[in-house]
């Protein structure tokens, strides 16, 4: 048999440790990250790590001969270049083959460079190994958790020797593909590693169901991966499906316009320290819930905590209904829904199919609410969201910090609950998620993966479905810096930041500035301001909102409503100079192609219709684009000859998206 080496990845994207060959790979699954191991590390140090169940996520890469080294060229963040792609492609093709490298190792090897090209820093170490090996037979898929991965896609042509595309079979945890008992495909793989194919054993369940559930299991090598869009809208929020821009083209991050006042916290039992607040629209009305705090002494954290309750029409401004559930100084003309101690109360409406009526609405907060139950977060059930109890006597998540917004909620995507919660990671405030299919059991810990962006503390996370683009995730932190103080008597400053996901597990900070900044007002320039809502509410026909705090501790403290039009929370954005993107190839399903999009009166956007190898297809090609001018929410493009696109359903095609001095913010094929 042949000897099988590899090369593990830790969690961090930024030290690897080389496994030797031989090594039984099946020990791999451990529950946990790190791995400090060097690239080049001694054998014995990587069996210390494996047996300390110290490896997660961890990635074992076969090929036939020890320590051969991987062909590797770095493309940067999953696209290639825009500015001058095919030159690109022709310098830098691996000598003999096509490899395509879709992400980075390690940010910190490499000058970060948002226009797409080559990172120019010569990698060092173990990197430099990599990237000397363009003229190696044997190509691998490399892996690291997240789009910060180094993947190779092996396209099958014009390799050494003609030889046919590798086997690959992709292990985890819970899924063998093929399909089989785990150890019996662990077997099968080394069996084909000592035929001398090259294999990925990769243990990493989430990508394995994100690209299962939302894209179809997208090809091993081959040609390019084709995408199934069906009817689903897509944004511009990441890169998912960019290929390549070029000219003025960007992604833009646009903040929501600062609106009314959405209530104001100026009752006795809610007041300046009034935080986490949990918007969702249920029907006809707007829910809100808020931690309202009601002072009983000098400290600055003393004071009774209730649960609050608020409602409206419009989702423009709200109401505190008197429901008369608890007393507060002797009265129980109040918006309370639950008693003191009630810190962090986060509802959601279970949209679970066959869910319960008594069950329709469900909560997660601190099980110091409820006498007895300690540490950890407790699980609460109601009929009407306004009358409340303990589903389980016991906290139904322990592992975590949970001094901030906890929150769940029902994700059709993958057909689970998901909670996103505070943890500390290196004292560093940070997000961590679990699953559970029961609401009550939940898996353990994991943090979520941010993909290497900077260290940032997370003071809240905001994580829900885009009600517009399901499969996509938004996230809005609350960003904490610490060491600043923007008001004397105040230490730290905030505002709040905007991610994405598609797999609800690995983070996308695409856009690294703020989305909300405190702004003028020198109130919000205090420690806890700027605090995003938990939710967004479609409050116009185009239009939708998000809720933020502003000056917490002060006596005027309110939320404030901000406003995007439908999808605005980034686009594809071209100045004067002309831009253009070209997406990823893929299928879709439906008669027309619409847009959201706007222009200045001199702008225009153009759309062609491209085979997934880039040629453009008769009857959509640019020059039977019009320039297409104005601005529209979901607005079908028309070519010359119609917008009828139903000929092309099923095939695989790319979009080119040429704009000058214009926005696009979403794009979807539609049926009807």
């Amino acid at each position: 048999m042949k000897p099988i080496g590899g090369i593990y990845l830790n969690s961090d994207h930024r030290r690897y440790g080389e496994i030797p060959s031989g090594r039984d790979f099946s020990v791999v699954h451990g529950r946990q990250y790190q791995l400090d191991c060097l690239f080049g590390c001694e054998p014995g140090r990587v069996d210390e790590q494996i047996k300390a169940g110290r490896v997660k996520n961890v990635h074992l890469e076969m090929f036939p001969d020890e320590r051969r080294p991987l062909p590797v060229r770095f493309f940067h963040h999953g696209h290639l270049p825009g500015q001058d792609g095919q030159q690109f492609r022709d310098d830098h093709l691996v000598q003999g083959g096509r490899v395509q490298v879709r992400a980075l190792l390690g940010r910190d090897e490499f000058q970060d460079d948002r226009a797409g090209r080559l990172y120019p820093r010569v990698p060092q170490a173990g990197h430099q190994r990599l990237a000397e090996a363009a003229a190696v037979d044997d190509v691998v898929a490399l892996h690291t958790p997240g789009p910060f991965q180094a993947q190779l896609v092996q396209a099958g042509v014009g390799l050494p020797g003609e030889r046919e595309l590798p086997v690959r079979v992709v292990l985890d945890d819970r899924h063998a593909v093929p399909g089989g008992d785990l150890h019996q495909t662990a077997a099968a793989v080394q069996t084909q590693g000592a035929a001398g194919g090259v294999l990925e054993v990769r243990d990493d369940v989430h990508d394995l169901h994100a690209r299962a559930g939302q894209q179809g299991l997208q090809g091993e090598g081959g040609a390019e991966d084709v995408t199934q869009l069906s009817d689903r809208r897509e944004l511009f929020v990441d890169r998912h499906l960019i290929d390549e821009m070029s000219g003025g083209a960007t992604l833009k991050l646009h903040a929501p316009r600062p609106a009314e006042i959405a209530i104001k916290f100026d009752s006795p039992w809610d007041g300046p320290f009034s935080a986490y607040v949990t918007v969702f629209q249920d029907d006809d009305k707007v829910r809100m819930y808020y931690r309202g705090w009601k002072p009983t002494g000098e400290g600055r954290n003393t004071g009774l905590q209730f649960a609050c309750y608020a409602e409206s029409a419009d989702g423009k401004t709200f109401t505190k209904p008197k429901l008369g559930l608890f007393e507060v100084d002797g009265s129980k003309e109040n918006n309370i829904v639950w008693g003191h101690p009630s810190h962090n109360f986060a509802p959601f409406k279970d949209t679970r199919p066959g869910v319960p009526a008594d069950e329709k609405y469900k909560a997660l907060q601190s099980a110091n609410s409820v006498t007895g139950l300690g540490r950890g977060l407790a699980a609460f059930y109601s009929a009407d969201g306004i009358h409340w109890r303990v589903a389980v006597d016991r906290p139904v998540l322990t592992k975590g910090a949970f001094d901030s917004q906890n929150l769940a909620f029902w994700d059709p995507n993958h057909n689970e609950y998901r909670s996103y919660y505070r943890i500390f990671t290196d004292r560093v405030r940070d997000i961590a998620w679990s699953r559970s299919s029961d609401f009550l059991s939940w898996s353990d810990m994991e943090p979520i993966d941010q993909q290497g962006a900077p260290r940032e503390h997370f003071y809240t996370n905001a994580t829900l479905s885009y009600f517009r683009a399901p499969h996509i995730y938004f996230s809005f932190p609350k960003r904490f810096v610490p060491n600043r103080s923007g008001r004397e008597g105040f230490q730290g400053i905030s505002d709040a930041v905007f991610m994405s996901s598609r797999d609800g597990v690995r983070f996308d900070r695409e856009f690294l500035q703020a989305l909300i900044r405190p702004g003028r007002d020198e109130k919000n320039w205090g420690d806890r301001s700027t605090m995003p809502a938990w939710g967004l509410a479609q409050t116009g026909d185009d239009e939708m909102s998000i809720y933020y705090s502003q000056h917490y501790r002060e006596p005027t403290a309110h939320l404030r409503r901000g406003v995007w039009r439908l999808d605005g929370i980034a686009s594809l954005h071209a100045d004067a100079e002309q831009g253009e993107l070209i997406t990823k190839p893929f299928t879709f399903s439906g008669k027309s192609l619409t847009l959201n999009y706007a222009t200045s009166a001199a702008g225009s956007v153009q759309v062609e219709i491209q085979t997934a190898d880039g040629e453009p297809i008769p009857g959509f090609t640019l020059a039977e684009s019009p320039e297409t001018f104005g601005d529209k929410i979901d607005a079908a493009f028309v070519w010359k000859k119609g917008a009828d696109v139903s000929a092309l359903a099923g095939k695989p095609v790319r979009l080119r998206f040429v704009l000058r001095d214009a926005d696009i913010y979403s794009y979807r094929f539609a049926s009807e």
